[in-house]
């Protein structure tokens, strides 16, 4: 159900978005988080994922308005390598802001 919402916002962020949309964006991201396990799901969280984790400067693929939640799906469905990934990035973040996220985050892990 939540994918097929997402699908009109979709992940990317556009110039005409209002402020409402980027809301909307972030919660049906976060829905996914908690209620999809869906390849294509999946796979988007991990490009993004990837993209943030090669360059946590850039933002675009991975805006702050769902990173966790996109976090969240990656550790969710990964394994220690992702944790491990994920865990250092709160060392090498220099903002108190990202590494909050990130530690927000952490809490999705699985437990063993």
């Amino acid at each position: 159900m939540v994918e097929k919402a997402i699908g009109p916002v979709g992940w990317e962020a556009k110039a005409t978005d209002g402020h409402l949309t980027v809301q909307l964006r972030s919660t049906l991201v976060d829905l996914l988080a908690k209620f999809s396990s869906s390849e294509a799901t999946v796979l988007e969280a991990r490009n993004r994922f990837d993209a943030y984790v090669a360059n946590p400067e850039d933002t675009t693929a991975c805006p702050s308005d769902y990173r966790v939640s996109v976090f969240a799906i990656v550790l969710k469905t990964g394994g220690e390598n992702e944790f491990e990934t994920v865990k250092g990035l709160y060392t090498t973040l220099k903002n108190n802001v990202d590494k909050k996220m990130v530690l927000n985050a952490i809490g999705n892990t699985p437990s063993a």
